[in-house]
C-alpha cells in the first residue's frame, strides 16, 4: 500500500510578518527556504526565524531508518528513509511561488499508521515568543 500526503506552507498564512517588519529582518530575506541535512533531517528558514531538525514520526516515534538517501535541488529536494520490512518513507520538499511544499509518501506498509507526521520534533530558533493553537 502506498500513501501520499501533501502540506502546503504559505508565507502570508502561517507566519506573522509584522514582527519581522519591525526588526527589519524582511529587508534581508523574505523567501522561505528548505535546507536538507545529510542525516535526513531538514530545516525551514525565513529571515532570522527557522525551525531546525525536522524528522518524520510514525505513531509518535521518530523513525529509525536503516539508510537515508538525500537528493538536493534548487528548491529543496527529496529524502528517502529505508525502514525495516522493506518499508520506505519519502519526503519531497519543493517551492512554488512564495509557498513551500512538503509532500510525503509511505511505501510498503500493509496498513496506514495510526499517526504520521512528516515534519516532527522541530526546534524553533530566532523567535522571542510563540503562540500555539490546538
Amino acid at each position: 500500500m502506498n500513501l501520499f500526503l501533501a502540506w502546503f506552507i504559505s508565507l502570508p498564512l502561517h507566519i506573522n510578518l509584522a514582527a519581522f517588519a519591525q526588526t527589519g529582518s524582511l529587508a534581508k530575506q523574505t523567501a522561505m527556504t528548505w535546507r536538507i541535512l545529510d542525516d535526513g533531517s531538514f530545516d525551514l528558514e525565513v529571515a532570522d526565524l527557522s525551525i531546525k531538525s525536522f524528522f518524520p514520526q510514525i505513531d509518535g516515534q521518530t523513525i529509525h531508518s536503516l539508510a537515508v538517501s538525500v537528493d538536493r535541488d534548487a528548491f529543496g529536494g527529496a529524502i528517502i528513509y529505508k525502514l525495516q520490512g522493506n518499508k520506505e518513507v519519502r519526503i519531497n520538499l519543493s517551492r512554488k511561488g512564495s509557498n513551500l511544499i512538503l509532500s510525503s509518501t509511505l511505501k510498503g506498509f500493509s496498513s496506514a499508521p495510526e499517526y504520521f507526521s512528516p515534519a516532527a520534533s522541530g526546534r524553533i530558533e530566532g523567535a522571542d515568543r510563540i503562540f500555539k493553537q490546538g
